[in-house]
């Protein structure tokens, strides 16, 4: 009886020591392929200069949707993509001094002469329908009261097969 329960225990642990090397071998591909990245394709996210952030942040302050802004560039790229909506992409200022005190041990490790970071200053425009992300991302980069736009990269956590 112990023969054949010690083999049986065996024979589990090489099926799944294979399993699991399969499983291991198909992540590295995965991730050595580089399969083709998944964006929203309604969804741009856009950090702006204070300046033109301001007039956002004031509008949704107001509770409005920001679709329609007064900035005429911007509004004609909105315009000409169909945009629905515009949300704050951190809702919430980051406030050093209340990280500072909340983690202490943490906080020791920030450079003394580091600001907090701008990110109240990025949004994430929601467009009606799908959109040409590249012709999208050019349209906007070409202003400068754009720091940057990127596309809302989907991830993929776990994935049945």
């Amino acid at each position: 009886m112990s023969t054949v329960f010690l083999s049986f225990l065996i024979g589990l642990i090489f099926v799944g020591s294979i399993g699991c090397q399969n499983l291991n071998a198909s992540s590295e591909q995965d991730l050595s392929m580089n399969s083709e990245l998944k964006y929203n394709p309604r969804e741009l996210i856009i950090r702006f200069q204070p300046e033109t952030s301001q007039t956002i942040k004031d509008l949704l302050d107001n509770e409005k949707t920001a679709v329609q802004t007064g900035v005429v560039w911007l509004d004609k790229l909105n315009n000409q993509y169909h945009l629905m909506k515009v949300e704050r992409l951190y809702p919430k200022k980051i406030d050093l001094e209340e990280i500072k005190k909340k983690f202490p041990e943490r906080s020791k490790r920030i450079s003394q002469n580091v600001d907090s970071p701008a990110i109240e200053d990025t949004y994430i425009f929601h467009y009606e329908k799908d959109i040409d992300l590249s012709n999208a991302e050019k349209a906007y980069a070409q202003n400068p009261q754009v720091i940057y736009v990127q596309r809302n990269q989907i991830i993929t956590i776990f994935e049945n097969k």
